[in-house]
């Protein structure tokens, strides 16, 4: 099964993507542009320390699952296994603009009901849905 960020990432895959200055208001589009923030002080990731419009940090903590039953022949037995455990989420979200040039188009992320999907291995914002 693929998370939502890679069921939004496979369908906006399907779509060209459209520079800022050629956004069209109102369409269902995938846009590319430089994240500029929109007048709001910039705030930094826990993790990478970096200055960003967006983040999620998720805390987990390893357990141990102890479980005990009887086999076929009445000899009990004990299944031990590692689960994780989510203990802290925190996000935070910012208004921003996607720019080329002298174009831009404003994102608001402050609504907290966007997704952000990131580009592998490049640490920058890839895909917004909201």
């Amino acid at each position: 099964c693929y998370s939502e960020g890679a069921k939004v990432g496979k369908v906006l895959d399907a779509f060209p993507a459209f520079k800022a200055s050629d956004a069209q208001d109102g369409t269902l589009q995938k846009i590319v542009g430089r994240v500029v923030l929109a007048g709001q002080k910039p705030f930094y990731a826990p993790v990478s320390g970096k200055s960003c419009v967006y983040f999620k940090t998720t805390v987990k903590e390893e357990r141990l699952e102890v479980s005990q039953h009887r086999d076929r022949n009445g000899v009990m037995r004990r299944n031990v296994r590692n689960v994780w455990y989510t203990i802290a989420v925190a996000s935070q979200f910012s208004n921003f603009y996607l720019q080329d040039g002298n174009s831009k188009v404003f994102v608001p992320g402050d609504r907290g009901s966007c997704r952000i999907q990131s580009k592998k291995g490049t640490g920058r914002s890839g895909i917004w849905s909201g």
